[in-house]
């Protein structure tokens, strides 16, 4: 916030990890999918914080998440958790910059009725493929496995039974690495 108009939000320019993800959202051209950038753990809960927004959104899955963006609705919804362990990558430190290597999650959760309404056969499949082909273009991000259901969330406390995990609703995490580098010029 500034301190000349307190409810004005200050326009941040993402740095390191923020900048690189930013660049993959931007890249990856998938208009059924609202992709949020870095999620925070905070109640033991997925949530965010826009650039320039004060609030925090909850990312837990249900119905509202999907239709309450941005006055459209989605059909899924991404956001990125990374883990918190954050490698210095030794042999690319300079007194200009250093490079760091991370592992980061991309969470998406989708409703795969209003995905693929008229067509019965497009399955998980469809999305994971559709995903992958559209990562696979920015180049910013190495793929190392996938995990589908409940266990995609197992950093955060949901409710018990969770209804948001049976179908038609699916949830899948791509793990993978993302490099970045933090520029030491003053």
């Amino acid at each position: 916030m500034s301190y000349t108009k307190p409810n004005t939000p200050i326009n941040i320019t993402p740095k390191g990890l923020d900048s690189v993800i930013n660049t993959i959202n931007d890249s990856i051209r998938l208009d059924w999918l609202h992709k949020f950038n870095r999620a925070y753990l905070r109640n033991d809960k997925p949530m965010i914080r826009e650039f320039g927004n004060v609030e925090y959104k909850d990312l837990t899955p249900n119905d509202s998440l999907l239709r309450s963006i941005a006055n459209k609705e989605f059909k899924a919804v991404s956001f990125w958790y990374p883990d918190e362990d954050i490698t210095a990558n030794e042999y690319e430190i300079s007194d200009n910059s250093v490079k760091y290597d991370r592992d980061v999650t991309l969470i998406i959760w989708a409703n795969l009725n209003k995905l693929y309404p008229t067509n019965p056969s497009m399955t998980s499949e469809n999305l994971i493929n559709d995903v992958l082909k559209a990562l696979k273009r920015t180049m910013l991000f190495e793929v190392n496995s996938i995990t589908e259901g409940a266990a995609v969330w197992s950093d955060f406390t949901l409710p018990e039974n969770n209804k948001y995990f049976e179908l038609p609703y699916y949830t899948i995490g791509i793990r993978g690495n993302i490099a970045y580098t933090y520029d030491l010029n003053c």
